[in-house]
């Protein structure tokens, strides 16, 4: 019902909420900025090494990134969802599963 489906939400979002006071967005596009300057140097490639560190440091940043926003956007999903279901008695199987998604993001 509504209740339980507001009440798992709730508690979920206190830790998306604790995450996301983690997470430093800005940081880490800063990072990932910074690092993608220096593969436009002419000498990127001298050293093979570091380069392919600075490749593999930018596709972690980026993997990690889209992991937040993912969350972000499940988050914001689910609150519209609940937006819709105020007035109903029944929850739809998209919002159950959406809740499902969202809470192995968090877990």
């Amino acid at each position: 019902n509504f209740e339980s489906f507001n009440s798992t939400f709730d508690e979920l979002s206190k830790k998306y909420i604790e995450i996301r006071d983690i997470f430093d967005k800005d940081s880490i596009v800063k990072k990932i900025e910074k690092l993608e300057k220096k593969t436009y140097l002419d000498n990127f490639w001298n050293d093979s090494k570091k380069a392919n560190n600075i490749i593999k440091n930018i596709k972690y940043l980026k993997k990690e990134l889209s992991f937040y926003q993912n969350i972000d956007d499940q988050h914001e999903l689910i609150n519209l969802h609940l937006n819709e279901l105020v007035n109903q008695e029944v929850i739809d199987n998209d919002a159950i599963e959406d809740l499902n998604i969202f809470s192995k993001l968090i877990e």
